[in-house]
């Protein structure tokens, strides 16, 4: 799989079409369920490290307000149409700040199913925010294991520079 993120408003990006994605590594998405007594229990996080520098570059709450929606590629373009979803949150890898996201994987099967981890995780991390989730840790010690096995890359949205 390969992951994209973007400091450009969603919003502006759309009426500047010359914005485009920036690669800007390879890491491990992981699905994180958070185990210790605090005010976020049973609460579901998408973390990313770099591949080679352990860099964290995704750090954020897969909320039942997160919404990844299948992101469409253009027909004109020259590289092989990849299976991609799309999400804005606020991010707290660096600073916390609102960031575009997109995850592009090789296989549909495996976009498939990180579609569906996804929607398992707003669930989990919906009902431990109204207080009904217990120390059963299963679901998501199963999303962990069945996430490490997807190899990502990242890219930022970033605007083209203007020529004078």
């Amino acid at each position: 799989a390969s992951y994209y993120a973007s400091n450009v408003d969603p919003k502006k990006d759309e009426e500047n079409p010359s914005s485009r994605w920036v690669k800007r590594g390879n890491g491990v998405i992981k699905f994180m369920k958070q185990l210790e007594d605090s005010v976020y229990y049973g609460t579901v996080h998408l973390t990313m490290r770099h591949e080679g520098t352990r860099r964290l570059l995704l750090n954020h709450s897969v909320g039942p307000d997160l919404e990844a929606k299948r992101l469409e590629q253009q027909k004109d373009s020259k590289r092989k149409e990849k299976p991609s979803y799309v999400w804005t949150t606020e991010d707290h890898a660096d600073i916390a700040r609102e960031r575009t996201f997109a995850v592009e994987f090789r296989q549909e099967l495996d976009a498939l199913e990180w579609k569906d981890w996804f929607e398992r995780s707003k669930n989990a991390t919906m009902l431990a925010r109204l207080g009904g989730d217990s120390q059963d840790t299963s679901a998501g010690d199963e999303i962990c294991s069945y996430m490490t096995k997807l190899s990502t890359s990242v890219e930022r949205m970033t605007p083209s520079p203007k020529k004078l």
